[in-house]
């Protein structure tokens, strides 16, 4: 039980420190920052429901997508997506 109060909170504030890197994403990275407000949501939504056995994998593959889209544009958001992707496998998913 402990676990998954820690995962929540670790998962809480990656999402605040990426939301806060997404917002500091210029208008001329327009698509960039729509396909990561979208990626945001849906990891957000994931935190909420968590009953379809296929979702989760799902999920890590669309992080995963993310990382290798953004490793060179968006280093620091790479660095987040990555500890994300880390906390959601180590909460089982």
């Amino acid at each position: 039980m402990m676990e998954k109060i820690m995962s929540k909170s670790e998962i809480s504030r990656a999402l605040d420190a990426l939301r806060q890197e997404i917002d500091q994403i210029e208008n001329s990275a327009h698509d960039d920052k729509q396909r990561l407000l979208a990626l945001l949501d849906t990891i957000e939504d994931s935190q909420e429901e968590r009953t379809e056995a296929e979702a989760p994998h799902a999920l890590l593959s669309e992080v995963s997508e993310a990382l290798t889209e953004f490793e060179v544009k968006h280093p620091s958001i790479t660095g987040i997506l990555n500890d994300i992707l880390v906390i959601l496998g180590n909460s089982g998913i």
